[in-house]
């Protein structure tokens, strides 16, 4: 039995979907380019090939079995980086970091991921970096150039799942700087680019849900306290939809930063927030270990960073 081409595999999975050809290749490439890929006469790049995947709902790296076993396993490594980066396991991601660095590469999508991890890698366990958005925006530039933070979401690149955590850690960056104009920037252009597409694909909410809560911790800074708690909301619509324990938690925290900004006739609701982070927190690590976990979250850095 012959192997699927690439235009087969993105024809039939767009057909799956009910999407048309104009839907898949809005931001990404020309309709007519689309239709070459799929009928076999251009074969796309691998930046294109991820960027179609991913607007198809094969997020992150779970296009990597359409590839021969050496890509297959090497994707499969990428996404425990993520998660492991995610869920706060140092040691794997650590192990995973040094594995693809001692193997190097020259594509540029390869080094695209292996600068942003490490950076990240930095961020999250050593120290606190100078010029952490302006790093990521950088790296983010090695493959979307054209790229303009804050321009209208029809107007730009689509952006795939690596530039899009690269951006939304440039966000947080800025935020931590305390420059929070240029934070809010950033975070209403992913929400404009989440939003067109977040009905669609459920992933796209998990992406919207924190670009949301991220969101209104800027707007609480800025001092529009009503349009933070409304992005909020919407930020918690979008767990609701996608489930996801730890992304309910962070969501929970940012609620209760919202109460505890805006004073003492909201303490108790902010007070009732910590409790119930806690009775998640001892129902799934423990009692000790959910109260670990609590003071560790109530005493880290704000924003979430979804991989």
């Amino acid at each position: 039995m012959r192997e699927m081409t690439f235009g087969e595999v993105i024809r039939n999975i767009r057909r799956q979907k009910g999407m048309t050809q104009e839907e898949v290749a809005e931001g990404i490439c020309s309709v007519s380019s689309l239709s070459k890929m799929e009928n076999g006469s251009q074969n796309p790049s691998s930046q294109k090939f991820q960027q179609i995947m991913e607007r198809l709902g094969e997020s992150g790296y779970s296009y990597a079995r359409f590839f021969n076993e050496k890509d297959y396993e090497r994707n499969r490594k990428k996404q425990m980086l993520l998660e492991a980066l995610e869920f706060d396991r140092r040691d794997l991601a650590e192990e995973l970091l040094w594995e693809f660095y001692r193997e190097g590469t020259e594509d540029i999508l390869e080094k695209q991921f292996l600068q942003g991890m490490q950076l990240f890698w930095q961020e999250k366990y050593l120290c606190p970096m100078k010029d952490y958005g302006k790093q990521c925006l950088e790296i983010l530039q090695m493959t979307n150039l054209s790229f303009r933070p804050g321009g209208k979401a029809k107007e730009q690149p689509a952006l795939s799942h690596m530039e899009l955590l690269l951006l939304n850690n440039a966000g947080l960056g800025y935020f931590w700087e305390k420059q929070y104009p240029k934070a809010a920037e950033i975070f209403l252009q992913m929400y404009r680019m989440t939003k067109e597409m977040s009905h669609k694909e459920t992933e796209w909410k998990k992406q919207k849900a924190a670009v949301c809560a991220n969101l209104a911790l800027v707007l609480m800074k800025l001092g529009r306290y009503q349009e933070a708690w409304d992005y909020l909301q919407r930020g918690m619509r979008c767990v609701e939809c996608q489930g996801g324990v730890w992304l309910y938690l962070q969501m929970l925290y940012i609620r209760r930063e919202w109460y505890l900004q805006m004073g003492e006739e909201h303490a108790d609701q902010g007070r009732m927030t910590e409790v119930l982070m806690y009775e998640i927190m001892a129902d799934l690590w423990g009692k000790s270990h959910g109260m670990a976990r609590l003071q560790a979250m109530l005493f880290a850095r704000p924003g979430i960073m979804v991989f």
